[in-house]
This record gives C-alpha cells, structure tokens and sequence, in this order.
C-alpha cells in the first residue's frame, strides 16, 4: 500500500465520517425546524427522528466497531440524547452483527498497515 496509499484511505476514511455526521446534523436540524416552527405536529416530528435514528444506527455498524461502542455508550445517556435516537441505539445493544476472529485480525492489519505478529 505505501505511505501514500495508507495516507488516503486515511484521508478517504475521515471524509466518510466528516461527511456522514455534518449530513446527520443538518437533518436534525432540519427535524426540529419543522415542528419548532408549527409546520409538524409532535407525531411527525417523533416520526421523522425515528426515522433518522434508525438512519444513524444503520450508519453506525456501517462505519465499524469504534463507532457502534459509541452507540452503545449513547443509548444510555437519556439525559443528553433525544429519546427517539435512543430507541433506535438500543438496537446496537443486543443486534450487532458479529463477524470471526479472522475478520478482526483484517480489520486491525488494514488500519494499522501491518501484521499482527509485528505489531
């Protein structure tokens, strides 16, 4: 791969999740646009953030393992999150897709750059 290969999967890696997160953000702020300006009722707008929870967690397992622990942490946290987001990350709780060891030891060789046994 080289120093400039590893160099932009690394620059590719931080736009997908730049990219992702500023996309969730301004939805959000779309979603509570809507109903804080009259234009929703509260049934729609709880719709709507389900919805985009459900979005979040699916993106979520999408961007791996670190990602998904964050989930976790914040399906917890009642005080800080909005309960729509919560239902949808207490799904990271118990239906995460597991994969092997194998897959593991890829997964820590690709972003590390090299074999565990020189690690």
């Amino acid at each position: 791969k080289g120093k400039r290969g590893r160099a932009l999967a690394t620059f590719r890696r931080s736009a997908e999740i730049w990219f992702y997160f500023s996309s969730f953000y301004i939805k959000d702020a779309w979603i509570l646009k809507n109903y804080n300006s009259g234009i929703w009722s509260k049934e729609k707008f709880q719709k709507e953030r389900a919805k985009l929870g459900g979005q979040l967690t699916q993106n979520l397992l999408r961007l791996g393992p670190t990602f998904i622990k964050l989930g976790q942490i914040f399906s917890t946290r009642i005080d800080i999150v909005p309960k729509e987001y919560i239902e949808q990350l207490k799904l990271l709780q118990d239906n995460v897709p597991a994969f092997s060891g194998i897959r593991a030891q890829e997964i820590i060789e690709s972003e590390l750059g090299k074999p565990i046994d020189e690690l």
